[in-house]
């Protein structure tokens, strides 16, 4: 059951718990249980089948192995490496990190964040700490895609730039207006103006987005940062900078 849990096989557990219910409260030699397996090695699945049963939850999530631990303590442990190379980037892992650890504070009784292990940690305590390389490593990986993608960005946007002044067809010597806006009898007029706009919003667009890796750039990066923070600047930084591509694509 335990190496069930381990490798994530909720088939095999949800069988069993049919035919005999009393191994859902099995546990190795350091009294870790199937539910604190499933909180080690971040099995959703089996964490939640587990936690829906009204028979056992009320036992479970009371649950401390023979190092004092309690589950928010072992949500606070690293996951495997196996389980973090799910995502791609550091800072993406450590935001998993958290959200399991959340998720795991979410069903245990509130006085477990206050709970000392052998080591005399708290559950956030041993987060932190097991979790400072992780971090460095999230800090780092983010600062580089930044740094990265503001090149990008400012390229566009130079370009971006430029073309405003040196629109298609020129301009009016006498009047400084651009030829192709007052040519009302062809379709040159219409196209100059999804030139001007097309430029207008991969100008804006490419400024946003290097103005939010700028911003990531010089950020703090705290714990909670890498929870909600840090990605949204990722999502807006990388999306402003994809549209801008899109439109110099479509521009050109």
């Amino acid at each position: 059951m335990l190496e069930a849990t381990k490798h994530g096989i909720v088939e095999f557990i949800e069988k069993m718990k049919v035919v005999r219910p009393c191994l859902l409260l099995a546990i190795d030699s350091d009294s870790r249980g199937i539910f604190s397996y499933a909180i080690l090695y971040r099995r959703v699945k089996i964490f939640n089948f587990i936690y829906g049963l009204e028979e056992t939850r009320e036992h479970i999530t009371s649950l401390k192995d023979k190092f004092n631990n309690n589950l928010l303590h072992l949500a606070g442990m690293p996951a495997p490496p196996s389980e973090l190379v799910r995502r791609s980037g550091a800072a993406l892992q450590m935001q998993r990190e958290l959200q399991w650890f959340q998720a795991v504070e979410r069903v245990v009784h509130p006085k477990c964040k206050e709970e000392l292990n052998i080591d005399c940690q708290k559950p956030r305590e041993l987060f932190t700490i097991t979790h400072e390389n992780l971090m460095r490593e999230g800090e780092k990986w983010a600062q580089e895609t930044a740094r990265s993608f503001t090149v990008v960005g400012t390229l566009i946007a130079t370009i971006m730039f430029a073309a405003a002044f040196t629109v298609p067809g020129g301009n009016n010597q006498f009047t400084g207006i651009p030829i192709f806006l007052t040519q009302k009898q062809s379709n040159q007029s219409s196209k100059f103006w999804v030139f001007a706009v097309a430029d207008a919003i991969s100008l804006l667009t490419s400024s946003t987005s290097v103005l939010v890796f700028l911003v990531i750039l010089t950020s703090r990066f705290a714990e909670e940062d890498f929870l909600v923070l840090l990605p949204i600047k990722l999502i807006v930084g990388l999306s402003t900078l994809f549209i801008s591509v899109v439109l110099q694509s479509f521009h050109l």
